[in-house]
């Protein structure tokens, strides 16, 4: 018997190791929760069969048919941002439960290490992180031996395929030197992640295809019927909803076709519904005729949720009832976990490009599309603006500069009010339709001025005298235009179903740099689900307690000295007119007390690796993130905003705390770094107070007038430490200019801040009003962006305010986009 179960420890190894996965979909979103029971009934399941194949074969196929099991039913209860997420999670632990690839070379993969070793970089094609990383597994791992040697030694052949299409397809595009032939899947996906790290999710979708196979990358929507088959009286449907979707459309008209409810009973929960849903609940079980019950909305209702949980455990397995109950809720910590285990769980979200939306917001049109052809061509241009400004948030700050959520209502809505001024025998009073849907509709989520004037621009693209004539090129793209006059709801979807299935930057007036972003977005995100799936509780680390301790004395080592406070106040003392020495001395007390808690949480670490103390969750969770080269939640709290690895955050300190030693010794800096500031609105507002009381002139009488730094200067002070994003600047021509090759954004150079009176300001007009952003406290380690200044940047004859507009050109005193490396 003993060595009849040995035979397949493979299988069991793969079963093990892939059920710390599902164990931590948890630390994703806290409804993704799964029960043991319901985990090894998939392994039994997976067993049948393969009775008649040789050993090995069997092996193969058992371990294949669990995998792809465990996949397809997990993956149809996770939101679209955590699928892929999932798969290459998958991928990872069977690499390292095959022995094919060590848990140091996951590692690695994630955490992206640098090495602060690293002799200085001579490529001039890439960039010193990617070096830094390069010598790093270089140095750490066999596979890697005289990697650093071989890409500069062959630089030209390795440039040509690093920025070739192919570079993330070693199979179709062989590498220099055989390098593709001498590293397996997981070692080419560093090395892609750390050359091209936008490619990653496409070579890691390319991996997945290569090893799992492609329908590991296929999710093709559970229809209601195949939901409604693995469900029963005692088994609820669970549809784990994202803003703006809506399955119930799909459920009343699975209900109308099948005739399998006589009453469909919609119950919204919330404040005072507990009893009226008892009651439903009760009467659906008693009758005698079909009621199923949908109650909507369930994150609202924690305490009655907990009841539910006992009643669906009270109702008996027999008689089998034709009863349904199903349950709509957003992610949320409120659900019980028996709930969430026994419940069929449905990830439902909107769809997630131009066409498909277009698509679902005529699919729920009632009735007719418009008694006009002018009326129909408003509906279909209005569905556009809907979906574009739906997906434009995907760039990012490129797309809106906060997040917002656009539902079928604010269509509806608008619709109803577009319509109504259609009169066939007046002009269409454009500005009052603009008024109507961009104040009155759209933007009432808006909470910045310059998201609203983005969205009028965009508006007033699809609502003018051109864009309603027959075809228009609407973003400026044929096959979005109606060449002929559709009357009936099906010939618009026919029509829509045609449109590009990918939506390209520019039907949103961005360039390809967008994508990039977008791209680089989706990977930073991939990887800290990644990391969170892949730490468990047994290993926090993956080094001994003496690497630890080595990194940890390190880390202490490189540390600066805390500031004088006592000393410092009184070589820089609040005086009326210079009210910038208080929010120095502000700032040196908050570098002060981040140092300290570093200093405390690296030394307590090291009491405890030493066996002194005993290791509490906060420092292991401090012990995980420095061997992931992550910052700490803990230094966090103290911290400012920040998205960089560890690696680069310590030497971004170093900068900061140097920034603000020099103006200590110095008593004063040439130029301001912006970006140095715990509180930057701080320091702008003390500049302005000091030249109001140094003037003798009211502050509210004044502002503060922004401009490049001009050749023979007035009173101010220069700022430092800006990007610019959408665009760049160009120094010869002094204005801004296109964006070139994969340049996201770059930094600016330095400005002039000039305190004036309002009435002073003078009126530029060939400029481009940038907003300028910073990231801002909240609440513990939780920012939020926020407004700093608006700059008045200089533009090309040629271009207008419209072109930056649709850019979505801003600038922040933080890098706005980084590669976490």
């Amino acid at each position: 018997m003993e060595l009849k179960r040995s035979q397949f420890a493979s299988v069991a190894r793969r079963v093990a190791s892939l059920y710390f996965c599902i164990e931590n979909l948890v630390k994703l979103e806290s409804i993704y929760q799964y029960s043991l029971e319901w985990y090894t009934g998939l392994y039994m399941k997976a067993l049948e069969g393969g009775y008649d194949m040789e050993h090995e074969e069997k092996l193969k196929f058992y371990k294949s048919k669990f995998t792809y099991l465990l996949f397809s039913n997990i993956n149809k209860s996770l939101l679209s941002k955590d699928k892929l997420t999932f798969a290459i999670s998958l991928l990872l632990n069977i690499f390292v439960a095959e022995e094919l690839n060590t848990p140091a070379e996951v590692k690695f993969l994630l955490s992206r290490t640098s090495s602060s070793k690293a002799p200085n970089n001579p490529l001039s094609w890439l960039s010193d992180k990617a070096w830094q990383q390069t010598y790093e597994m270089t140095q750490s791992f066999p596979a890697f031996a005289e990697f650093d040697a071989e890409i500069t030694g062959r630089s030209a052949e390795w440039e040509k395929v690093v920025n070739s299409g192919d570079f993330v397809r070693p199979g179709k595009l062989s590498w220099p030197n055989g390098w593709s032939e001498k590293l397996n899947l997981l070692q080419q996906l560093i090395v892609i992640n750390v050359m091209k790290p936008e490619k990653f999710i496409e070579a890691a979708q390319v991996a997945i295809a290569s090893y799992l196979g492609k329908e590991y990358l296929e999710c093709p929507p559970l229809s209601i019927e195949e939901i409604y088959n693995g469900t029963s009286h005692k088994t609820p449907v669970l549809f784990i909803l994202s803003p703006g979707a809506d399955p119930l459309l799909e459920l009343k008209a699975f209900i109308s076709k099948r005739k399998l409810a006589d009453e469909l009973i919609f119950l919204p929960l919330g404040k005072g519904q507990d009893k009226v849903a008892d009651l439903t609940l009760n009467r659906a079980l008693a009758a005698r005729e079909t009621i199923w019950v949908v109650m909507q909305n369930c994150h609202l209702a924690k305490s009655y949720m907990a009841h539910l949980e006992k009643r669906l455990e009270e109702i008996p397995d027999e008689p089998k009832l034709s009863f349904r109950l199903w349950l709509t809720s957003m992610p949320a910590d409120s659900l019980p976990t028996t709930l969430l285990q026994s419940s069929v769980k449905v990830a439902h979200e909107r769809p997630k490009n131009v066409a498909k939306s277009m698509m679902e917001v005529y699919s729920r049109l009632d009735g007719s599309v418009g008694d006009s052809e002018l009326k129909r061509r408003l509906v279909y241009n209005l569905a556009m603006f809907h979906a574009l400004v739906q997906e434009r948030g995907k760039y990012g700050t490129l797309g809106w500069n906060y997040i917002y959520e656009f539902s079928y209502s604010d269509f509806a809505v608008a619709m109803h009010q577009l319509l109504a001024f259609v009169d066939d025998d007046e002009e269409l009073p454009w500005n009052a339709m603009e008024y109507a849907v961009v104040e009155n509709v759209y933007g009432g989520h808006m909470i910045d001025p310059f998201d609203l004037r983005k969205l009028k621009v965009i508006f007033s693209d699809f609502f003018n005298e051109k864009a309603i004539r027959s075809g228009y090129k609407l973003c400026g793209r044929k096959e979005y235009s109606l060449q002929i006059d559709l009357k009936t709801k099906e010939e618009y979807i026919k029509h829509l179903s045609t449109l590009p299935q990918i939506d390209e930057p520019d039907i949103f007036g961005l360039d390809q740099s967008a994508s990039i972003a977008y791209s680089i977005n989706c990977t930073n995100k991939i990887f800290e689900g990644l990391i969170s799936l892949n730490a468990s509780a047994e290993t926090p680390l993956l080094e001994s307690r003496e690497q630890a301790g080595s990194r940890i004395t390190e880390l202490l080592a490189t540390l600066p000295p805390l500031f004088d406070l006592d000393e410092s106040a009184k070589a820089f003392p609040e005086k009326p007119t210079r009210c910038d020495n208080a929010v120095l001395i502000q700032e040196l007390s908050k570098y002060n007390i981040l140092l300290q808690t570093i200093k405390d949480s690296l030394n307590t670490l090291q009491t405890a690796l030493q066996g002194q103390i005993t290791i509490t969750p906060t420092m292991e969770q401090t012990l995980v993130s420095l061997s992931n080269n992550q910052v700490p939640d803990l230094w966090k709290l103290h911290s400012y905003f920040s998205t960089e690895s560890l690696a680069v955050w310590l030497k971004d300190l170093e900068g900061r705390i140097g920034f603000f030693a020099d103006w200590v010794a110095q008593g004063g800096v040439m130029c301001c770094w912006l970006s140095a500031f715990f509180h930057p609105r701080a320091f702008l507002t003390a500049a302005l107070q000091n030249y109001s009381r140094a003037k003798g002139v009211p502050i509210d009488a004044l502002t503060v007038y922004y401009s490049m730094v001009p050749k023979e200067p007035a009173a101010g002070l220069m700022l430092c430490g800006l990007f610019i994003e959408g665009a760049k600047w160009s120094t010869a021509k002094e204005c801004i200019e296109e964006a070139e090759g994969r340049a996201i954004c770059s930094p600016m150079p330095g400005l002039w801040a000039q305190p004036m009176a309002i009435a002073d300001v003078p009126n530029n007009k060939h400029v481009y009003e940038c907003p300028v952003y910073c990231m801002e406290r909240k609440q513990g380690a939780i920012y939020e962006k926020s407004y700093l200044l608006t700059m008045n940047l200089p533009m090309n004859n040629k271009d207008t305010q419209r072109q930056w507009i649709h850019r979505g050109v801003s600038m922040s005193i933080q890098s706005p986009l980084t590669h976490n490396n």
